[in-house]
């Protein structure tokens, strides 16, 4: 089963991350698109998920209580929920995450990977639109982004659409849902993390 395969690959890969000092500022709290050892990327092509795989590391600092993962559709210019507010607590100062799906509109998986616990959930809907003929374009968070806590940042935007041609749109667009929604594609999901301390979770 591919949940499995997921899994077992998280299991298997060891954090590795890269801190390297190229002149300018790099921030202490940061995602980023996971820098996968030649030995990790093949696995995941033995396990055919190079195509379904996002995998993010991430640093944070010991203030850090948990993570939430949404994702959303863009309905009437906004940001409108469709899957659970998953929460994790975090225990570490660095991991990875490990996102899995093809198309939004039928579900996701991911995982997290932190200090030698792992944790996944996941969702699936039946999409309530005939997707026959409709193109699918995913754009990822690419690049480091610096952690602020109780902020949500995009980590993938993906549109569905019966347009002849389009062009995926980068993932800071979730930060502006009314210019994505002047595009005019019929549906456009995004999923987001969010990093919190005591005083983004009210002292939870």
């Amino acid at each position: 089963m591919r949940s499995g395969k997921l899994l077992s690959l998280l299991l298997f890969v060891t954090i590795v991350f890269t801190l390297a000092s190229c002149g300018g500022e790099s921030p202490s709290m940061y995602i980023e698109n996971a820098q996968l050892t030649e030995e990790e990327k093949a696995i995941a092509e033995l396990l055919n998920m190079q195509q379904h795989l996002r995998i993010f590391d991430f640093v944070v600092d010991h203030n850090a209580k948990r993570m939430r993962i949404n994702t959303y559709e863009l309905l009437n210019g906004e940001w409108s929920p469709i899957s659970i507010d998953y929460h994790e607590p975090l225990n570490n100062t660095d991991g990875r995450l490990a996102f899995e799906f093809d198309h939004l509109d039928e579900g996701m998986r991911f995982a997290i990977q932190s200090g030698g616990n792992t944790g996944s959930a996941s969702y699936s809907t039946q999409p309530e639109y005939d997707t026959l003929g409709m193109g699918y374009g995913t754009s990822t968070m690419s690049g480091r982004t610096e952690i602020i806590y109780g902020v949500e940042m995009p980590v993938a935007i993906q549109i569905v659409t019966s347009k002849s041609s389009f062009q995926s749109c980068s993932v800071n667009y979730f930060s502006t849902p009314e210019e994505l929604a002047k595009y005019g594609y019929e549906h456009i999901y995004a999923i987001t993390v969010c990093f919190e301390d005591t005083a983004s979770t009210g002292g939870m």
